[in-house]
């Protein structure tokens, strides 16, 4: 029995196999670091309970034989696609030649998709499988699977770090006209919202002043 054979290795190894990710630890759950495998594709992705890197079945092997660790959490994403409705299909017929507006092509198509996530508990090198959740996992095993189900993947992060200090995906840089710009202190307030001009009261077409703070 998979759960059998887990406790007998949790017992042989001891509990430093298995880690909860700490925040500074990268969790590769994404895509398999050696190839392009991933939770959607046939075999899953198995991801190292110690190091947090995503394996595809090609090469967990090879993992295990050289760290010797036993637990991987196999991640696994099945693709449905939904039916389309007779009505939603008739409100979807093309009647212009243009893309994306009411009556265009659609750019999915009218298809729409559900997805079905299959997590199970794996041993190598048996690969027995334990489907999760089990409530029979000791408590430290079902906190760390869900740390590592909950938290950010590596590629997460990296795309966040990329984008900070842009803006809608352009990077910020300061301007010449930027540099030297006075900005006084008047007390003025800019509220994030409910913009009008200080002089006609008109609330479209706006101009800020960057630096006294009006708005005309």
């Amino acid at each position: 029995m998979a759960l059998d054979l887990f406790m007998n290795r949790l017992r042989e190894s001891g509990t430093q196999q298995i880690r909860t990710p700490l925040s500074g630890d990268k969790i590769y759950k994404d895509e398999c670091i050696f190839s392009f495998d991933s939770p959607e594709s046939e075999t899953g992705l198995y991801v190292c309970m110690n190091t947090f890197l995503g394996l595809g079945r090609k090469h967990v092997e090879r993992h295990y034989r050289k760290t010797r660790n036993n637990f991987y959490l196999h991640l696994r994403r099945i693709k449905k696609e939904l039916p389309v409705e007779k009505k939603e299909e008739e409100e979807n017929k093309v009647t212009k030649m243009a893309i994306g507006v009411a009556g265009g092509f659609s750019v999915d198509c009218g298809k729409k998709y559900e997805y079905e996530e299959i997590n199970s508990l794996v041993i190598l090198p048996e690969f027995a499988s334990i489907p999760l959740p089990n409530s029979d996992l000791p408590q430290m095993v079902k906190i760390s699977i869900a740390a590592v189900l909950s938290a950010d993947s590596a590629a997460r992060l990296e795309e966040a770090a990329a984008m900070s200090g842009t803006w809608d995906g352009e990077k910020r840089a300061i301007s010449r006209h930027a540099e030297n710009l006075l900005q006084l202190d008047t007390g003025i307030k800019v509220p994030p919202r409910g913009w009008k001009c200080e002089m006609c009261e008109k609330t479209d077409n706006l101009w800020l002043n960057l630096t006294d703070g009006s708005i005309l």
